[in-house]
């Protein structure tokens, strides 16, 4: 495995239980974007083009430059959520992810996480049934 490879692979594991340094983050970026495609970058890690394009820069631009990045970055930053499910209610909630990721795969969510897209049409569905439920509709 190369360097950029793993620093990638730190970056990943680093999303899935850590805490963000912003500035070693921004280097990390930089040397992974150095040998490896944004759009293989993003494919992997949970980040908008915005967000990936505002940390690759960082440091290289004006302060006004990188208020203006940061603030179009904020509304797109991805959030992080855990569960812990036993096995039978793992294999119900991938079930239905699975029925769902056509629909998610589709890009107009603004998040590059098919999976997380395939969770969010659940719960809106859910939502939308209950709205209707309690309206007495």
């Amino acid at each position: 495995m190369g360097e950029a490879d793993a620093l990638l692979l730190a970056q990943t594991l680093n999303h899935v239980h850590g805490e963000e340094d912003l500035g070693l983050r921004a280097v990390t970026i930089q040397k992974i974007l150095e040998s490896i495609s944004p759009q293989d970058v993003l494919s992997i890690l949970p980040d908008t083009a915005i967000g990936l394009k505002s940390l690759a820069s960082l440091g290289q631009q004006s302060p006004e430059e990188y208020l203006t990045h940061w603030q179009q970055a904020q509304p797109a930053r991805l959030k992080h959520l855990q569960f812990q499910l036993t096995d039978s209610q793992l294999a119900v909630v991938e079930a239905a992810l699975k029925q769902l990721l056509p629909q998610a795969k589709t890009g107009q969510f603004g998040n590059p996480n098919a999976r997380s897209n395939a969770l969010f049409l659940l719960c809106n569905s859910f939502i939308e049934k209950e709205g209707v439920k309690k309206n007495g509709k």
